[in-house]
């Protein structure tokens, strides 16, 4: 049971939320990522491929082998962006991937270049039926202005990999549930805004808590869920803040279909 200070959510149901999160987007039939994502993304991100091309030193992203050559860039950026969070866990991605090679995992990685230096990257897998993100660290911000972030354009990137590979889906990783406690808000809003829907994981690590005795310091969105494999389809934002003002912070919450986000009030 999470314990973090003096705020005790209390809520009127009995209800349970899962410690981890999967998620993951499969589109079937459908035929481009403007139906993935909705098309005011996609207009964007088109839009963020010019302004990154015309720049004075121009980006670009690169699809192709991930290499050890490759991951001597990749890693010490890793380390310290993760390093950095608040709660990170900073894994030994190169021995994990090594390990995974040596019985057949086959991986490829998206790169981001300003000429010749490394910005950033996607690590992934390929599945038998879907992409598989393993490790991703692209910057905050650039020298110029985008009207959406380039992790963005690396999603379209990966997206359209998938599509030219056969591919059925993204596997989108897993993350510690509740968001704002262990992960942060921004990662949910950010994997709900590229089309995935989430999940309760399948790993032995799940455990299943009482949200009634929930205790945070800080805003707390939690994916909700009473059994390992089930899709989510409800959440629960905890703040003080006034509705009026989460749907300002929070307007990818509000906004997607995906799963339904209801606000209940922290009380001491």
């Amino acid at each position: 049971m999470l314990e973090m200070s003096s705020i005790v959510l209390h809520m009127t149901d009995d209800i349970l939320y899962p410690s981890h999160i999967a998620w993951r987007v499969s589109w079937g039939g459908v035929g481009d990522i403007d139906e993935i994502w909705g098309l005011e993304t996609s207009k964007r991100v088109a839009k963020a491929k010019e302004r990154l091309a015309a720049a004075a030193v121009p980006y670009r992203f690169v699809v192709g082998e991930m290499t050890n050559e490759w991951l001597d860039r990749f890693v010490p950026l890793y380390e310290e962006y993760i390093g950095a969070k608040e709660n990170g866990t900073v894994f030994d991605i190169r021995n994990k991937i090594t390990t995974n090679q040596a019985v057949g995992k086959k991986y490829e990685a998206i790169s981001l270049w300003q000429g010749d230096v490394f910005l950033g990257g996607v690590i992934y897998s390929l599945g038998v039926k879907a992409l598989h993100v393993a490790y991703r660290v692209f910057p905050r911000q650039l020298d110029i202005k985008l009207p959406i972030s380039c992790s963005y354009v690396a999603e379209d990137y990966l997206y359209r990999r998938a599509f030219e590979l056969q591919k059925h889906g993204i596997v989108h990783g897993k993350d510690r549930n509740p968001y704002g406690i262990n992960s942060a808000i921004g990662l949910a809003e950010y994997k709900l805004k590229v089309g995935c829907a989430p999940w309760v994981s399948q790993s032995e690590a799940v455990v299943f808590s009482d949200a009634t005795e929930l205790r945070a310091d800080q805003e707390a969105l939690v994916f909700l869920g009473k059994e390992k494999g089930i899709k989510i389809t409800e959440a629960i934002l905890f703040s003080d803040r006034s509705p009026e003002e989460l749907h300002k912070i929070y307007g990818v919450l509000f906004s997607q279909s995906a799963v339904q986000v209801r606000l209940e009030k922290p009380q001491t």
